[in-house]
């Protein structure tokens, strides 16, 4: 499966895009912005598109790389200020 394929399918959960594709890195960001902002991979802002998710969560898919970018939102009210983005890419792409 592709992920332009996979994103055309429905909804998107985090869990749906642990089991179809291959995390690469995960980061802590200072919380992310919930507007437009670059691929966390490789910092374009031209060619990253959101789609439908969990709550809580934020998925965006970069063209550029060709990576997703799976956010998972912190509870602010908790004290944590820094959100956790899961870098993803297709399976059998071994690119860098």
């Amino acid at each position: 499966m592709t992920i332009y394929q996979f994103f055309e399918s429905k909804e998107i959960s985090i869990k749906e895009i642990e089991s179809n594709f291959t995390l690469e890195k995960t980061l802590d960001v200072d919380a992310v912005s919930q507007g437009k902002p670059p691929c966390l991979n490789c910092g374009d802002t031209l060619n990253v598109y959101s789609y439908p998710s969990e709550s809580w969560t934020a998925v965006r898919r970069c063209t550029k790389c060709k990576r997703i970018n799976a956010i998972i939102f912190s509870d602010r009210m908790g004290g944590t200020y820094t959100d956790t983005v899961l870098i993803f890419k297709e399976k059998d792409d071994n690119s860098n």
